[in-house]
């Protein structure tokens, strides 16, 4: 910061006055360029839209009995099966169920037996054994064997038959003899739920990302997922710096000027702004001085460095200019007051630098011309 200072006072001199026009802010800065820092609050959203409710299809199947009147044939066949699925017509009565070939003997439904043989049951020259079309059941005519027998029974109906296949038509309602089931099957035309994600301004998107964060605050259909706390920045324009504290050694010389030679050697000084050691030389006994020490800062003017100056010194004239001695200005004078710099910053490009070693120039810095 010293040398910042330092080069750029030097420049300042000119206009009298001390100042640092390097940006400094409490926040970021790069290439000159001052930041204000703020926290943003952001948070992100999402909703679940409702996909598409699948339609479906009712189907139905049925299955029958028949009732009973006192008795009912238990009758067996061999090599032929009635299962679920399908219907089969038997005496003109629609029933659920077909014929398949199977090995072994297997009941007939008592639904179809009683079909066939209705009020009446069966007659007894057929209860036993023998051989039988499988047409009088609703069957091919194939001709099998079988086994029956005739049991008495209280019950009202007889036990249910197979199921039929599912289809899509309607048997109608239930009665005394029909039971029907019915299920819904979806026609695969759904479509599932699917979450979104709140975008700025009030958008939508499928993938949550960077883009989602959000200082917007969504209605009620949105549902809060987290939050975050970013920094940002924005260019400003740079404030003034801080003053630094500034403390000279000066030593202020009161030269005569009683004759030609010693106006001349006084003059000559300060030509280079330095007085170097033992220049002063030929106003050694000819010459008094005052070296006092003041304190400012890097905006103090140099009209205030004399101001602080003159106050400081006790027999000294008072220091007016900044401007250098001519001869002509000196004319006519009986004395010249130059004020030098002795030592001050540690940077060598500031005006009022001056190490403190003897061997090394002091440097002017004002006089009462």
């Amino acid at each position: 910061m010293k040398k910042v200072i330092g080069a750029l006072a030097a420049a300042a001199i000119a206009g009298g006055a001390l100042f640092i026009s390097t940006p400094v802010t409490a926040s970021a800065q790069e290439a000159n360029t001052c930041y204000a820092t703020s926290i943003v609050h952001e948070s992100r959203y999402q909703k679940v839209i409702a996909g598409k409710q699948e339609t479906t299809t009712t189907e139905y199947r049925f299955r029958s009995r028949v009732e009973l009147y006192g008795s009912k044939e238990i009758k067996s066949v061999e090599g032929w099966d009635f299962v679920d699925g399908g219907t089969t017509k038997v005496n003109g009565q629609v029933v659920a169920g077909h014929w398949v070939k199977s090995p072994g003997f297997h009941q007939i439904p008592d639904v179809i037996i009683n079909i066939v043989w209705g009020k009446s049951g069966v007659p007894e020259q057929y209860l036993g054994t023998g051989s039988v079309s499988l047409s009088s059941y609703g069957g091919p005519r194939e001709t099998v064997k079988y086994k029956a027998e005739k049991v008495l029974t209280d019950e009202g109906y007889t036990d249910w038959g197979p199921w039929s296949d599912w289809s899509t038509d309607n048997p109608g309602g239930e009665t005394d003899t029909r039971d029907v089931d019915s299920r819904k099957i979806g026609n695969g035309d759904g479509t599932p739920d699917r979450t979104v994600y709140y975008l700025p301004g009030g958008g939508s998107s499928s993938d949550l990302g960077e883009a989602n964060w959000t200082t917007d605050v969504p209605d009620n259909s949105w549902t809060f997922i987290d939050k975050r706390d970013r920094e940002t920045k924005t260019p400003i324009d740079c404030p003034p710096p801080a003053a630094e504290k500034v403390t000279l050694k000066v030593q202020v010389d009161k030269y005569s000027t009683a004759t030609k030679k010693l106006r001349s050697k006084a003059v000559g000084y300060d030509n280079d702004g330095l007085l170097r050691k033992g220049e002063d030389k030929p106003h050694y006994g000819k010459s008094s001085w005052e070296i006092v020490t003041v304190t400012g800062t890097t905006e103090t003017t140099k009209a205030e460095w004399l101001g602080k100056i003159n106050q400081a010194t006790k027999k000294m004239p008072n220091l007016t200019s900044t401007s250098k001695w001519s001869a002509n200005a000196a004319k006519g004078r009986k004395s010249i007051t130059v004020a030098w710099v002795i030592s001050g910053d540690s940077n060598p490009t500031a005006w009022y630098y001056k190490h403190t070693k003897t061997n090394v120039a002091q440097r002017f810095l004002a006089s009462n011309r």
